[in-house]
């Protein structure tokens, strides 16, 4: 089983501003790394959650502060074999940062 929710709310600051909260929930159940479908590349489920919150304005910029996969969730996403040996790539651990967004 996998799936997503997403959830935003909005509200004004002033007559030409306002601010938001976003967040994401991903969850992946149990899952094979190769289409092999051995039990050494069978992985756990993982779940990220990733959130933002910001300040928008009619004029026309917006300000957001977030974060991804904020619990640091370590997790595999493919797995590859070759010559006795088995490479396994890691999915994305926390990172976080500002985006400012003018439209002109």
């Amino acid at each position: 089983f996998s799936g997503t929710f997403d959830a935003a709310y909005e509200v004004p600051l002033s007559a030409r501003m306002s601010a938001r909260i976003q967040g994401n929930l991903k969850h992946v159940g149990s899952y094979y790394l190769r289409p092999e479908a051995l039990p050494i590349d069978r992985e756990d489920g993982y779940t990220v959650v990733d959130a933002q919150i910001g300040v928008a304005s009619e004029s026309g910029w917006e300000a957001m502060i977030w974060s991804r996969n904020i619990g640091n969730e370590v997790y595999l996403v493919d797995g590859q074999a070759g010559f006795g040996s088995n490479r396994y790539s890691l999915g994305m651990t926390r990172t976080y940062g500002i985006t400012l967004t003018v439209i002109f």
